[in-house]
């Protein structure tokens, strides 16, 4: 299985002393193509945050759908927004939310409530020190999630970056 991890921005609103975006020089990264797209079986979308810019992201979305046949997931940690995590998850095929701090539980919390209605692949990664009390039915979900120092990709995963039009 072919897999493009895309990172759509830079811009983060939170300064997460183990950032996997520090290790990277991400101005490096290879442009994705619409060559590279068509080949994937899966394109992740990440940032930064991706919900910074709803707008912006769903217009990566409609980009990436029109490009390729590969199934669409996110990477969040920010999905305090309702109305816009909910939009992203009914135009993908997953979502990954990460749980860095424990005041990212309520707001977790809220949306998976309201998005419990929605058939999608739903990830929940709870960092260590973060505490989940229960974990909403149809979430998977990892706990104790740790920093990697120079944050390795999976194997057979491939990074790279949007192109400036978005």
């Amino acid at each position: 299985m072919k897999k493009l991890r895309l990172l759509l921005w830079e811009t983060c609103n939170r300064t997460c002393p183990g950032c996997c975006n520090h290790d990277w020089d991400l101005t490096a990264l290879p442009v994705a193509t619409l060559e590279m797209l068509s080949t994937q079986d899966v394109v992740i979308l990440t940032g930064g945050e991706p919900l910074l810019f709803p707008d912006r992201l769903h217009a990566a979305i409609r980009w990436v759908r029109k490009s390729c046949r590969a199934e669409v997931y996110i990477y969040t940690a920010k999905v305090n927004s309702l109305e816009s995590a909910v939009g992203v998850l009914a135009a993908v095929d997953g979502i990954t939310v990460t749980l860095h701090e424990q005041s990212d539980v309520k707001p977790f919390l809220r949306f998976a409530d309201a998005v419990d209605g929605i058939q999608r692949s739903k990830q929940v990664n709870v960092f260590r020190g973060v505490s989940l009390s229960h974990v909403p039915s149809g979430w998977h979900s990892k706990q104790n999630v740790v920093w990697i120092p120079n944050c390795p990709l999976p194997d057979g995963e491939t990074f790279v970056r949007m192109p400036n039009t978005f």
